[in-house]
């Protein structure tokens, strides 16, 4: 839940009185930022802050386990226009990868039976037709110095931590397409 609610810009506090009574969680979203006058009209194409998206969208394949970060994750990329096949492991990843070439890679690190790393020396052996050259960016909350050396060794180009906001994530994967040529 406090992935999803960090996701829209939002943020999850609790506090107790002591054990034995009880606690209280708040949860804080943004207003949005359309008038109420403008709720009704439809909204212009989605832009990305601070980045301009190619006339065709970037491919990304999305690897997440966690099923409610992964769908707010899909939706706020395809909101800002990219093309999107979201996975819910590396198994499944290197399976679409047999059928569909993404442009950028974004995969969590902490999954079950094959976690990140292994995924992306995985991809990193596969020849280029297949995956092999693709840009890859670690999305995780392994946010440490050491995490992010590791994950550059395994064979990401970019480590960003979670919780990220939308555009600061569609930002990043524009700027490592345009860094991968």
């Amino acid at each position: 839940m406090r992935h999803v609610v960090e996701l829209h810009g939002g943020s999850v506090s609790a506090e107790s009185e002591g054990e034995g009574r009880g606690a209280r969680f708040t949860v804080t979203l943004p207003r949005s930022a359309q008038s109420p006058a403008a709720l009704g009209k439809p909204r212009e194409s989605p832009t990305v802050t601070g980045a301009h998206l190619p006339l065709h969208p970037i491919r990304v394949l999305l690897v997440e386990d966690d099923p409610d970060a992964r769908e707010v994750t899909a939706a706020g990329l395809t909101k800002s226009g990219f093309e999107v096949h979201a996975v819910s492991g590396a198994l499944k990843a290197l399976e679409m990868l047999d059928v569909w070439l993404p442009d950028v890679v974004v995969s969590d690190i902490g999954m079950p039976g094959m976690d990140g790393y292994e995924f992306v020396q995985l991809l990193r052996a596969r020849p280029p037709e297949r995956g092999g050259k693709v840009a890859a960016l670690a999305l995780t909350a392994f946010a440490g110095l050491g995490d992010a050396a590791r994950a550059h060794a395994s064979g990401y180009q970019e480590h960003l931590s979670k919780p990220i906001s939308p555009d600061a994530l569609a930002e990043a994967i524009v700027a490592l397409k345009k860094r991968q040529g």
